[in-house]
């Protein structure tokens, strides 16, 4: 919110309108203003996607003379289901809930090695935390960092293992594992590269200005065969208080 000084009069509030919003109403305002326009492509498949009336997305517009409508209605459909996506986003995994079916990949000695998530946990008490992202710099000081000072604490109350997911490609997260000494304390690094997992827990987040999207936010998870015993969120993917091994051990004490 904006607060205007003392000096210039009663203090005013503002509330900024989301973005999202003002993609949306821009939208609209597009799909309108051009409803008699005749088909105007400009990709770098003009012919072939010409020969489409029906080709319509958030980021291109093809417009064949549609005084009818039909593209405002496209892109409105368009964004309804960008805002379900968002909605559901905050529909995040809780104690009580089993697991979702997903498949993690990692860089075996040789080659990719994939498991789902029921293979992870099935049977077994597993701790899982997520983070934004391999060498980054609060993942890279402070996340992974508790979780091998606590490793051995940990794996003492009874936890078979200690799984690291994050939104990368298994190269990076190979790397990485070596760089923070994870894979010397026993911590498993899963990459979730299409963010398969992240998105179905519902903790996915994008920043484009940083080229992150569908990244996860921070937390840690206590699992036990496939359900969620304990859920440590933090506040924001800056924060990294409530997901920490520490407080995983006094939770768990």
């Amino acid at each position: 919110a904006v607060i205007l000084p003392k000096n210039k009069g009663p203090q005013i509030s503002y509330t900024l309108v989301p973005s999202s919003l003002i993609r949306f109403l821009a939208l609209i305002f597009f799909a309108f203003s051009h409803a008699n326009d005749k088909a105007e492509i400009i990709t770098p498949t003009k012919t072939a996607i010409a020969k489409s009336k029906t080709t319509v997305t958030a980021e291109t517009v093809i417009s064949t003379n549609a005084s009818d409508f039909g593209i405002f209605f496209k892109i409105l459909y368009s964004q309804i289901n960008n805002m379900q996506s968002r909605k559901d986003k905050a529909m995040a995994v809780s104690v009580g809930n089993r697991l979702p079916a997903s498949t993690l990949v990692r860089m075996g000695d040789a080659g990719p090695e994939q498991i789902t998530v029921d293979e992870l946990t099935l049977n077994r008490k597993v701790i899982i935390f997520g983070l934004p992202g391999a060498f980054t710099s609060t993942c890279s000081t402070a996340h992974v960092p508790s979780f091998i000072r606590t490793h051995d604490k940990l794996i003492s109350k009874g936890v078979d293992e200690i799984i690291c997911i994050s939104v990368n490609d298994v190269h990076v997260l190979k790397e990485w594992s070596k760089v923070t000494g994870a894979d010397l304390v026993g911590i498993s690094m899963w990459a979730d590269p299409s963010s398969e997992f992240t998105t179905a827990i519902g903790m996915n987040f994008d920043v484009p200005l940083v080229g992150f999207f569908g990244r996860s936010s921070r937390y840690a998870m206590l699992v036990v065969d496939g359900v969620v015993q304990i859920f440590n969120e933090e506040t924001s993917t800056r924060a990294c208080d409530r997901s920490t091994g520490e407080t995983m051990l006094e939770t768990m004490t």
